[in-house]
């Protein structure tokens, strides 16, 4: 039997209900494929409806059908896809027949006043981190309904009046979500063109995420794996997430860090708390501790002698001064090149704001350090954020508790407080804070735990395999040559004797150990192998250690400097110097006795000597100062005797009890120091030494009769 008769027999007359065919329009706005595609899928879902109506199988019959389809029509659809239309077909009629995408474009949505889509993208902004269109569209429309004049002065009466010229105005909007005017729709408003990514990062998300999406679409990116060792470097601050004890105020510490960026590598670091004086000013980290940290790196390690080194820092407080900068450049011979982070002024500036700060984007590296360094510090007593061992509703408890505990302490006898210092010094008594010396161990402890680290995905590391020699075991050996010399002798004696191993015993100690990445100790010793670096001489490292104020000499042998708050005066000579040039003063902040003058080019041009101006008949300004010195004095032997109770070692470790600079030490290891192979000699340095060395001071002042009476008083 042929396929004619086949379907002679089993076919039967065909009707189908009018309120599930197409209408002869519909049929008329389809494109010629799309009716063909319809007429043929139509043909195969009555047929085939007949005979499963008949009693057979619809699966095999899908099977039969798509070849029929494919032989009549020349359409391709698999069994299963006709099945599907089938079960679609009966449940919504010939409509789901249609292939849209044989249709053609839809017709294009009704256009919205450019002025009424600027106030949706605004709506949409102004919501911030709740930002979303289905909402500012509800705002839009509530707006809209509530008769207010939206933007372009679009009211409810007048888009009325626009779409029905010829209809009276009812008497209340008859607009709503539900129903909305022809063309607001949800859809039609978020299809207009949106804000771009940096206008929506910037008011949804802030600066950060806005400088973020500039770095991908200007593609300032770096490639910091294509580096050499020494070739940049990244300086920045950072508030440490935990509070201290210092001088009986419970406060959190600020750490200035310098890191190499290839190796990622600490560098250096200066930590400070952020203390308050009685007037209520806080003191925390200064471009004078900056100033002093890069003196002492820059002393200890050097700078690669064949090729420059660029040095990123903020315009805020980890910041290089421009003053400090020309002599960096001078002492280091030109190899420190001065960067600075605010990589996107002209940007903001066109974009009608201003940013003076830096860009995480543009220090990612040490950005990313502190994420890390925050999360090795989390166990500490006293953190701030949220971890497993504290919740963030213990934090006021902690400082309620802590604040009754230092008055009561306070209260003590200077017996009882030394034993209390000694207690808690063994950890027998325990404060709900650390003391400024465990705070100092912590870090300092967390920043070798970083240097250490193995588990990363940094870019730029070695990916290094190791093998056991017991599956038990709890040492892993390197299976690398790179790092091979930076093992001890008896680990490289064991990995030459397991090269000899047969392979199937090599694997089997393979497959104990693991494959872990590069730490970056490991790294910066990798790097460090024929690379030569040069320090600066000890004469560029007073100088670069010393205050500097850039002024005007009045030329009437004397001038008065701003120093840390006071206005002090400094007399002296200086030969061939016309009046209203501008000098440099070079000073010691901490005891300014005198002040060396330069030039601009740094040339040595005399010293001038500090003048107090205390005159010999104003006893009430003598009484002051002697008792100003007197209650330092005894400030600072209180300190001593606190630190020499409470640890032994803490006055060697600690020389200021507010400031640490703790520059890595160059021992044998994982934090080895590279050795200098030369010095950089500057002459303008060596000269400013030689005057310095050379000054005279001004004669001692005879004890004046006021000074006397005080003295002797105290005495009595």
């Amino acid at each position: 039997m042929d396929r004619d008769d086949y379907f002679a027999q089993t076919c039967t007359a065909i009707t189908v209900p009018a309120s599930r065919t197409l209408s002869a329009e519909e049929r008329r706005l389809m494109t010629d494929s799309a009716r063909r595609f319809f007429d043929g899928l139509r043909w195969v879902m009555v047929n085939l409806d007949t005979l499963i109506k008949a009693g057979q199988k619809k699966r095999p019959l899908c099977v039969i059908w798509a070849a029929e389809l494919r032989a009549e029509y020349g359409i391709e659809l698999s069994a299963e896809r006709i099945r599907k239309y089938h079960d679609k077909w009966l449940e919504v009629g010939e409509k789901a027949l249609i292939n849209k995408s044989l249709c053609g474009k839809a017709p294009e949505k009704k256009s919205l006043p450019p002025a009424i889509v600027d106030q949706f993208w605004a709506l949409y902004l102004d919501m911030k981190d709740k930002a979303s269109e289905a909402a500012a569209w509800r705002a839009l429309m509530a707006k809209l309904v509530k008769g207010e004049k939206l933007n372009g002065g679009i009211t409810w009466q007048s888009l009325f009046f626009s779409l029905h010229p010829a209809a009276d105005l009812p008497a209340a909007c008859p607009w709503n979500h539900h129903n909305p005017p022809p063309g607001w729709s949800q859809s039609n408003f978020a299809a207009q063109p949106k804000p771009s990514d940096v206008v929506k990062a910037l008011a949804l998300r802030g600066m950060g995420a806005a400088k973020a999406v500039l770095a991908r679409q200007a593609g300032v990116r770096m490639e910091w794996s294509s580096l050499r060792i020494g070739e940049c470097y990244m300086i920045d601050d950072h508030d440490v997430d935990f509070r201290c004890i210092v001088e009986g105020q419970l406060v959190r510490l600020r750490l200035i860090v310098l890191i190499e960026v290839r190796s990622r590598r600490v560098m250096a670091y200066v930590v400070r708390p952020r203390l308050k004086d009685e007037d209520g000013t806080e003191r925390s980290i200064s471009r004078r501790d900056v100033q002093h940290l890069v003196a002492g790196w820059l002393h200890k390690y050097g700078l690669p002698r064949d090729y420059p080194a660029y040095f990123h820092c903020e315009n805020a407080a980890a910041a290089i001064t421009t003053d400090f900068e020309m002599i960096l450049h001078r002492v280091t011979d030109g190899r420190l090149i001065i960067d600075r982070t605010a990589l996107y002024s002209g940007v903001c500036q066109m974009a009608s704001f201003r940013q003076s700060g830096g860009t995480p984007t543009g220090k990612a590296p040490i950005e990313s350090k502190f994420r890390l360094f925050d999360i090795e510090l989390a166990h500490v007593r006293g953190a701030t954020g949220r971890n497993y061992i504290h919740k963030p509703e213990e934090h006021q408890g902690r400082l309620n508790a802590a604040s009754a505990l230092i008055k009561r302490a306070r209260a003590l006898s200077p017996m009882d407080q030394s034993d209390l210092a000694q207690l808690t010094q063994q950890g027998d008594v325990k404060m709900p804070f650390p003391s400024l010396w465990e705070a100092h161990q912590e870090i300092h402890l967390a920043i070798q735990r970083m240097d250490a680290r193995t588990w990363h995905k940094m870019e730029g590391f070695l990916e290094v395999a190791e093998f056991r020699t017991d599956p038990q075991g709890t040492t892993f050996y390197p299976l690398h040559e790179a790092l091979f010399e930076q093992q001890s002798k008896d680990t490289q004696e064991l990995i030459k004797e397991f090269l000899t191993y047969p392979d199937s015993l090599q694997n089997r100690m393979l497959s104990w150990g693991r494959v872990r990445a590069e730490s970056s100790a490991e790294c910066w010793l990798r790097l460090l192998k024929g690379v030569s670096f040069v320090k600066v001489s000890d004469a560029g490292l007073a100088e670069l250690l010393l205050d500097s104020i850039t002024a005007e000499w009045p030329g009437t042998g004397a001038i008065r400097l701003d120093i840390a708050g006071d206005k002090i005066e400094f007399k002296g000579r200086l030969e061939d110097v016309l009046p209203k040039t501008k000098l440099r003063f070079r000073f010691n902040q901490d005891a300014p006795s005198a002040v060396w003058v330069q030039d601009l080019a740094g040339r040595p041009l005399g010293t001038l000597n500090r003048e107090d101006r205390a005159h010999y008949h104003d006893a009430d300004a003598l009484k002051d100062r002697a008792a100003f010195k007197a209650a330092e004095l005894a400030r600072g032997i209180q300190e001593v005797r606190r630190y020499e109770l409470s640890s032994p070692d803490a006055i060697a470790a600690l020389q200021d009890n507010l400031n640490t600079a703790a520059l890595m030490t160059a021992f044998e290891g994982p934090h080895a120091a590279p050795v200098p192979v030369a010095t950089i000699h500057s002459e303008t340095s060596e000269a400013l030494v030689k005057e310095m060395e050379g000054r005279t001071l001004p004669p001692a002042k005879k004890e004046t009769a006021a000074a006397r009476y005080l003295r002797r008083n105290k005495q009595a």
